[in-house]
This record gives structure tokens, C-alpha cells and sequence, in this order.
């Protein structure tokens, strides 16, 4: 019996051979030859393109084709939407959320439109073109795409980006406004250093055996990586430290560190304190970023007693004062501060101040240094503000006089004494928003002159001094533009200066807000708002003024909103995953 089928065996297998091979001829053709289109509207889609044929994680997928009419004419002025979406996996399933969604243009031919669709992850996807007419008709276009995956960071042509710091610990997500091409990214800060980015990732290798009891040596270095371009910069040793193990940890020191870059980039400053018994040390360097050499090196006088240090650096805009704010915290009795000036040109102490104890003071226990609460002001004199919760009545904005070493400027701000201020600056301009609604006072920093809108606290729920502070930190601020950081996520002023954009109100258990609302930076009135209905958990402005919002939904993560100048949603990527505190753009 076997020897007798085996000729209908073979005759099945060359059928289906037949078969495959018309089948793959088909296909090849399909990009050729005029297809229907998978929508109702009986179009044709001619001439289409699809470039790269065989794309990496990373890279920019452009899809061209031309629309025909049921007559064969060119068809113009269509609505072009892509999605970028994972097939689905089982029978009877929903689709997969997209992982991109971008507009299409229209080509120079009538007829012509591509679509630019960025590819961020490897896999298998499909790429699901829909084009809608003013008379309501639409249809649909799908393409298959298999992306490999890519094993270095891809490179990006654009400068104007933003970086959102990753739930995860030493991740940064890199979003181009321009491609919405999304690259994960790995260090400890992110800053602008004249034209370029840099990624700087703290390493710290033990020297010997180290113990909870002694501590041990560690050596200190700083890598430094191109955040365009995605290649190494280069390697700082700044040398060995001897410190004491932190608090609930095993084996990694007690050391903080702070860095600042140049105006124009050509000098990164770096600060790190170590604690050794019942004190922190504390050293700063002028590194040189052509040849990663250290310039100028400089150990502080005098120690800092107290159970943690929290610095903050700054450059001033012409380059040549360093201004550095130590905060430190104590359990008992109270916490204190230091404040110090450099000369930039060989570290030069120029001031050195430190907190005289227990004051009569407004701003007695006010931080000094705060994320985003605090930093150094855009003008001819060294001004360093620092945004305060305090307790009754309720928030103060101090600036002080580095220098001279005292508060020149003591600003009221009780009537947000049930909201939670953020904090946005263009320099030398500061907006304390409330996050319960679009309301904001501007201060400038230089004269202390306060602008203030018609505000009401109607509404807002009574509030202990310690759920105020609660959430005065829920929406945290954002520091200097200049400095390129943005450690609030709710409050952003856009580049030209006329306009904050502003989330609220903040609420919800995730902590999000409704849209984003639009206010005109001189009156301060709201003047339009975008995303309604939308859980918003950040917003930022690109260096070119595009705004990006970070949309937060169930189940499906985090997504990045590029808009458009009417606050219209252009690009939709979704993250790798959640974002944290940090933002960084400018």
C-alpha cells in the first residue's frame, strides 16, 4: 500500500509547490501593479513604495504611494493616518494598542502622499494606512514590516530633543519631536553642553574590601556619551574616594554629585561629597570636554556635618562664576545649608557662606536646594532663588545674593497656600502654578516685581500644612531653561517666552491632570486648552517649540503626544515604559 501512493503523494506536493510559487509572485507584484484598497471607497493605490526593504529598531519608515478614484484620476486633499500596530495573537482578540501614530503629507504630485512611520522596537508589525475625504468616504491601506533588532544606540540628525528620566533606575528616554523616533538611553543626568547632549552615567568601582563598619575605598569616574549621536565622548577619572557605606546599603558609599556644563561646552564642573565618620568632604573639578582631561581641581574647606548633603550647581550665563548650594539635612536639631562662588577659569573660591544656625527668620528651614525649587537666575548679577512650602501662612519664593551671602528678596505667595505650586522659568522669570487649577503668579527674579491674575480659591478643600507640602511635592517644579532641566513635569514655559503651558488640575491615583491648559505669560490668562480628556502626568517644550505631552492610560503605558501649534495631536509613540520626575529639553 505505501509503494502505491506515493505517486499521488508527490503529485499533492508539487500542487502545493504550484501554488506557493503563485502566490509569492503575487505579492511581489502587489507593490507594483494597482491594489484595492481594504477600506469601502473603491479606490486603487498605484506606484507604492516602501523604503528601507529591510529596516533595525531605530530607523524612519517611509511609506509613498498615489490614490486613484473609481475613474483612474489622482485623488488630492486626503486625511493620511498611520498606526504602527503588533498583529493580533489569537482568535476573536482585540488589536494590539498602536505603537505609533503619525499624520501623512501630501506629496508634490496630485495624488501623492507618504507616510513616515518611526520603527522604535523590533518585531513584526503592521503598518495600517487610513485616508479619509471631505465627503466622509474613506479607505485603507495595510503592509506587513518585519524590523531586526539593533544592538547600538541608532543616531539622530535632530538637536531638538527631549529626554524623559525612566521609572527604571539609569534610563532616559530620548524622543525626537521631529520623527517621534523614541531611543532608550542609559546614565545618571542628562544636560545640554552648548550645541550637543550629553549622557553622563556616575561609575563607582571598590578598591579592596569594603565594610559596613569602615567603610572602603572606591574609585570615582564619569562616563560620558553623545546623546545624538549615541557614540562614547570619552571616560573622567576623577580618582579614589574614601567614604563610609550609606544607610541601609551593604556596599555602595556615601557620595553624592552634582554637574554642570559650560554655556558654550567646553567645560563639564563636577561636584561630589563623601561622608567619613560624621562629616562630608567635598571636591569639585573643571573637566575639559575635547580631551575629557581634568582642567582645575578644588577640595571645599571645612566639613559638612549632617546626616545628608544635597547639592545643586549652576554656571552663570557668561560663564564665569560656578555657583554651588549645598542643602544639608539633619534629623536633630535642624538642617542647614552652604553657599559658594567660584571663578570658573581655575575654580578660585570667590564666596563661601554657610547657614549661622537657628534663625528668627521668615525663611528659618527654608531648603536651599531643592529638584526644581531652586537654582540660578539669567542676568548681570548672581542671583540664586529658592522656591519654600514652609508652613503657615504658606509658600515663599527667597533670592539670595550669593555673594554677599543673604536673602535680598523675600516674596509672599499665601494666597497659593491651598494649591500646589510648580515652578517654570525663562530665565529670570518665575511661575508659581497651582495644581489644582490653571492659576500662576510670575516673579521676575533680577527686580523681585510680582505679576499676579485674578485667582480664587473656591473650591479647594481645607488643607493640613503637611498634605499642603505633600503636594507641593506631588508637582514639583521646574528649574532654569538655561540649564536645559526640567525636574517638574507639570509646568513648562515655551522658548519664546510667551506662553506656560501648565497640567491641571493634578489629581487621580496615578497623578495626572486633564489636558494641558495654554496661558499667556504677560497676563497670565488662560487662553486655550488642549488634550481635554486626555490623563496628562507631563508636559514639555522642544528648543523649536514644539510641545510634548506624556499621556498615561491603563494597561498600555506611557505615550508621547508631539503637537502641533493649534495643540493638535501629530505624532503618537508610545514609550518603553513609564516615565519618572525628570525631563530635559531646551
Amino acid at each position: 500500500m505505501p509503494a502505491r501512493s506515493t505517486p499521488r503523494i508527490h503529485e499533492r506536493g508539487a500542487l502545493r509547490a504550484a501554488c506557493l510559487v503563485v502566490l509569492l509572485c503575487c505579492s511581489l507584484a502587489a507593490g507594483a501593479a494597482p491594489v484595492a484598497a481594504g477600506g469601502n471607497a473603491g479606490w486603487r493605490f498605484v506606484d507604492v513604495t516602501m523604503e528601507p526593504i529591510s529596516p533595525q529598531a531605530g530607523d524612519l519608515l517611509t511609506l509613498a504611494f498615489t490614490v486613484l478614484d473609481e475613474a483612474g484620476q489622482p485623488l488630492p486633499d486626503l486625511a493620511v493616518t498611520a498606526t504602527l500596530r503588533a498583529p493580533i495573537t489569537g482568535y476573536n482578540q482585540p488589536p494590539p494598542p498602536p505603537a505609533a501614530t503619525v499624520r501623512g503629507q501630501a506629496g508634490e504630485q496630485p495624488g501623492r502622499y507618504q507616510v513616515r512611520v518611526p520603527l522604535n522596537t523590533a518585531g513584526r508589525w503592521w503598518v495600517e494606512v487610513e485616508l479619509n475625504a471631505a465627503d466622509g468616504r474613506l479607505d485603507r491601506l495595510s503592509r506587513f514590516v518585519e524590523v531586526a533588532p539593533r544592538f547600538r544606540i541608532p543616531a539622530t540628525e535632530s538637536q531638538d530633543l527631549v529626554f524623559f528620566r525612566g521609572e527604571r533606575w539609569k534610563t532616559y528616554y530620548r524622543v525626537d519631536p521631529a520623527s517621534g523616533q523614541v531611543t532608550l538611553l542609559g546614565g545618571d543626568e542628562v544636560l545640554r553642553a552648548g550645541p550637543r547632549w550629553l549622557v553622563i552615567e556616575r561609575r563607582l568601582s571598590p578598591v579592596g574590601r569594603v565594610s559596613q563598619a569602615y567603610g572602603g575605598r572606591w574609585n570615582l569616574s564619569l562616563l560620558l556619551t553623545d546623546g545624538q549621536t549615541g557614540e562614547r565622548v570619552g571616560e573622567v577619572q576623577l580618582g579614589e574616594v574614601r567614604a563610609a557605606v550609606q544607610d541601609g546599603s551593604s556596599s555602595s558609599p556615601a557620595l553624592v554629585s552634582a554637574v554642570a556644563a559650560d554655556p558654550t561646552g567646553a567645560r563639564l564642573y563636577v561636584y561630589w561629597a563623601w561622608k567619613l565618620g560624621q562629616g562630608w568632604s567635598a571636591q569639585l573639578a573643571a573637566v575639559e570636554l575635547a580631551g575629557g582631561a581634568v582642567a582645575a581641581t578644588r577640595i571645599l574647606p571645612g566639613a559638612l556635618l549632617g546626616d545628608r548633603v544635597v547639592p545643586q550647581l549652576a554656571v552663570s550665563g557668561d560663564g564665569q562664576h560656578l555657583v554651588l548650594a549645598e542643602q544639608i539635612v539633619r534629623v536633630e536639631p535642624e538642617s542647614g545649608f552652604r553657599l559658594t562662588v567660584l571663578r570658573t577659569a581655575d575654580l578660585e573660591l570667590e564666596a563661601s557662606h554657610r547657614s549661622a544656625g537657628v534663625e528668627a527668620s521668615p525663611w528659618a528651614g527654608c531648603p536651599i536646594t531643592y529638584p526644581g525649587m531652586s537654582g540660578l537666575a539669567a542676568g548681570p548679577e548672581l542671583r540664586w532663588y529658592a522656591l519654600c512650602a514652609g508652613g503657615e501662612p504658606g509658600p515663599a519664593l527667597l533670592i539670595w545674593d550669593p555673594v554677599a551671602g543673604h536673602v535680598v528678596q523675600h516674596i509672599d505667595l499665601s494666597e497659593l497656600k491651598t494649591a500646589s505650586p510648580a515652578l517654570a522659568t525663562d530665565g529670570h522669570t518665575l511661575f508659581a502654578v497651582a495644581s489644582w487649577a490653571p492659576e500662576a503668579i510670575a516673579i521676575d527674579l533680577l527686580t523681585g516685581e510680582v505679576r499676579r491674575a485674578h485667582s480664587t480659591t473656591a473650591g479647594e478643600p481645607h488643607m493640613s500644612p503637611i498634605q499642603r507640602i505633600i503636594r507641593w511635592l506631588v508637582g514639583a517644579v521646574i528649574s532654569d531653561a538655561r540649564a536645559a532641566t526640567q525636574p517638574s513635569r507639570w509646568a513648562v514655559t515655551g522658548p519664546e517666552g510667551q506662553r506656560l503651558y501648565v497640567v491641571a488640575p493634578v489629581g487621580g491615583t496615578s497623578g495626572f491632570g486633564d489636558g494641558v491648559w495654554v496661558l499667556d505669560a504677560s497676563s497670565l490668562a488662560v487662553v486655550d486648552r488642549w488634550l481635554v480628556g486626555h490623563p496628562i502626568v507631563a508636559v514639555t517644550v522642544a528648543a523649536g517649540g514644539t510641545v510634548v505631552a506624556i499621556e498615561r492610560t491603563e494597561g498600555t503605558g506611557d505615550r508621547a503626544l508631539i503637537l502641533d501649534p493649534e495643540g493638535e495631536i501629530e505624532k503618537a509613540v508610545a514609550l518603553p515604559g513609564p516615565i519618572s520626575d525628570m525631563v530635559v529639553s531646551g
